[in-house]
């Protein structure tokens, strides 16, 4: 049975064992700052901000201002709308610049925003630009602090970011030269806001400081602050027992909770069907499991879960998971027909057993030709490649789907072999490079080798059939795993092709067969025994005075007794 079901490369290697990472959906959320919220843009000008200001000098006294985007010399621009804040040397607003080599100054500005109850996934984001001094002489720090906090202009000072009462969230690294605006983006941990039961207002203060060692201008500018706030849900702890068309679900028991809602669908699926639209209803806020069954073999699935009664009802962050291949039983044909070269064949799957040790990553791919030596398919529109001619001491193992052998008692793995005559790769360590078959039994965690290394170096440059029996141990099994390791010595490539898996015959052909005459009425016959199946306790010859086959059925030949 042919087998040409292509998969794309995302979902390779997830599904012969049952696959999961998470990805994060979206989830409740408050905007605490933006653009457009609370000033986060600066659109107010000076009038929603606090400045506790330098005033050394009026005239360079290194202070906060809100500005427009009028042009001129020494302007920082924005990023959206028509102000940012940075620090100028002005009364006025002009220039963007510090003084710095006279007096070490801090310059503060700050504004109160309210974190909502229960809202403790906090992250924050704004963009900057400007330069300083590096070694945190001359910087930005962002703090939070309470409300009862007010900084003042005595610190912080020289290289310490340190302002005792406020919290340091973030603080600015001083680029080698000004570029445009640059987005920072940070968590603010729970543990600094402490809004976990009650909403809590904290002050958000943006500090400028310089000593008078010198620095470079410009100093700090600053725009569109964002701070975006949401419960903390469920957290999913991923599926376990992971079969073909089962799963059992799993997440962490939430404080307060007294049920959970668990929905679930293919990655395909739109968001009404019934198993996402009608979520399960477990009602026991300490059950922390769902078994699911009826999905589909070899398919991407996602779920989420929210709490019921507790303070965060939002759903989870989304999990994904896959479920493994189903076994197929033998024979099995796979052509490696595949719709591009880096997608794999259904629940084929590739590994590295041992990485190149050049730049070149080791890789199998499925090529429409080849080089090195010059290949096309053997059939169909596409082949292996193993790049054994550009990675250095790589081996690559390409894993079959399970099969099952029940009731097969032996097993043949059939496959072209892309054999090669190159007189720089076809002696001593060369002789290293090949295939070695092998097969696993446990779901690829370990493996057993069957047969020898097929070696890439031949007689000639062509394809060569190869037939390599399993060990005894790969027959009457639920779950084979066909095994192809390949090993580079940084020769030529090596291409495979039109695999095979079946039951060993249980009566195999002679082959290599000749004749030499010895007298005008007689001749001497010669040929080689088979090497796989039960072994012959004799043999049948016709002889005919024609070129063609004789159709003599079995038991009307001559019978020869000897092994």
């Amino acid at each position: 049975m042919l087998r040409s079901v292509t998969i794309s490369k995302a979902l390779k290697g997830l599904l012969l064992a049952g696959s999961l990472f998470s990805v994060f959906a979206t989830k409740a959320q408050t905007t605490v700052m933006s653009p457009s919220v609370n000033d986060g843009g600066f659109e107010s000008a000076t009038t929603t901000w606090t400045f506790v200001q330098n005033t050394t000098s009026t005239t360079d006294a290194n202070a906060w201002t809100i500005g427009s985007t009028s042009t001129g010399t020494n302007i920082p621009g924005v990023v959206t709308g028509s102000n940012a804040a940075y620090v100028t040397t002005g009364a006025t607003g002009l220039p963007w610049a510090y003084e710095a080599n006279t007096v070490a100054r801090a310059s503060h500005m700050y504004k109160d925003i309210t974190f909502n109850a229960g809202d403790t996934v906090v992250t924050m984001s704004f963009n900057w630009r400007g330069r300083g001094e590096s070694g945190g002489w001359d910087n930005l720090i962002v703090y939070l602090a309470p409300t009862t906090f007010t900084p003042t202009t005595s610190s912080p000072s020289g290289s310490s970011n340190a302002l005792t009462g406020a919290d340091i969230l973030w603080s600015e690294t001083v680029p080698s030269s000004l570029g445009s605006y640059t987005l920072v983006s940070f968590a603010i941990p729970q543990s600094l806001i402490g809004n976990g039961t009650a909403a809590v207002t904290k002050r958000l203060i943006f500090t400028w400081k310089n000593d008078n060692g010198g620095g470079s201008n410009p100093p700090i500018a600053i725009d569109d602050i964002t701070i975006i706030a949401s419960c903390q849900p469920v957290i999913v702890t991923g599926p376990t027992a992971i079969s073909n068309t089962s799963a059992t679900l799993g997440w962490t028991a939430m404080t307060g909770a007294t049920g959970y809602n668990v929905r679930y669908k293919l990655k395909s699926d739109p968001a009404t069907v019934t198993t996402w639209a009608t979520p399960t209803s477990i009602t026991s806020g300490t059950t922390t499991t769902l078994a699911i069954s009826s999905l589909t073999a070899s398919s991407a699935y996602e779920y989420q879960v929210s709490a019921v009664g507790a303070s965060c009802t939002a759903y989870s962050n989304s999990y994904d998971f896959s479920t493994i291949c189903s076994t197929v039983a033998v024979p099995q044909y796979e052509g490696f027909n595949t719709a591009a070269a880096t997608t794999f064949p259904t629940c084929w799957t590739a590994s590295t057993v041992t990485p190149s040790s050049n730049a070149t990553p080791a890789a199998i791919t499925f090529e429409t030709s080849g080089t090195a030596p010059t290949t096309s398919p053997f059939a169909g529109t596409r082949m292996v490649k193993f790049n054994s001619s550009s990675n250095n001491g790589g081996v690559m193992r390409l894993s079959s789907l399970p099969l099952s052998t029940t009731g097969v008692p032996n097993v043949d793995v059939n496959f072209q072999w892309r054999e090669d005559v190159n007189s720089s790769y076809s002696s001593g360590t060369y002789l290293q490079e090949g295939v070695q078959v092998q097969y696993s039994i446990n779901g690829g965690a370990t493996w057993t080798d069957a047969g020898s290394l097929i070696t890439r170096a031949g007689a000639a440059t062509a394809w060569v059939k190869k037939t390599v029996t399993l060990p005894s141990g790969a027959g009457n099994q639920s779950a084979v795993i066909v095994g192809l390791k390949f090993t580079s010595k940084f020769g030529d490539n090596q291409y495979l092709d039109s695999l095979s898996v079946e039951a060993s015959p249980s009566c195999v052909k002679p082959t290599s067969l000749t004749a030499t005459l010895t007298s005008s009425t007689s001749a001497s016959i010669v040929w080689v025994a088979p090497a796989i199946g039960t072994t012959p306790i004799g043999y049948e010859y016709v002889v005919s005075t024609s070129s063609t086959t004789p159709a003599a059925a079995a038991g009307t030949g001559t019978l020869v007794t000897t092994t």
